[in-house]
C-alpha cells in the first residue's frame, strides 16, 4: 500500500520518464525469469530422458535375470 503510494507520488514528479524506466526494468525481470524458466524445463527434459533409460535398463536386466531363472 505505501509503495503504490511512492510510485503515484513519484510518477506524478517525474511522469513518462519514470513508466518508460518501470516498463523497461519489468522487461528486464520477465526476461530474467524466462529465461530460468527455459533453463529449467531443458533440466527437467534431461532428467526425464536419462530416468526413461535408467528405468528401460533395469527392465532388460529384469528380463534376463527372469530368462536365466527359467532356464
Amino acid at each position: 500500500m505505501i509503495s503504490s503510494r511512492v510510485v503515484h507520488l513519484y510518477n506524478r514528479k517525474h511522469g513518462a520518464s519514470f513508466g518508460q524506466f518501470a516498463d523497461k526494468v519489468y522487461e528486464q525481470q520477465t526476461a530474467q525469469l524466462e529465461e530460468v524458466k527455459q533453463i529449467s524445463l531443458k533440466h527437467i527434459q534431461a532428467y526425464t530422458t536419462h530416468s526413461e533409460k535408467s528405468q528401460q535398463a533395469l527392465v532388460q536386466k529384469l528380463f534376463l535375470s527372469d530368462l536365466q531363472y527359467t532356464n
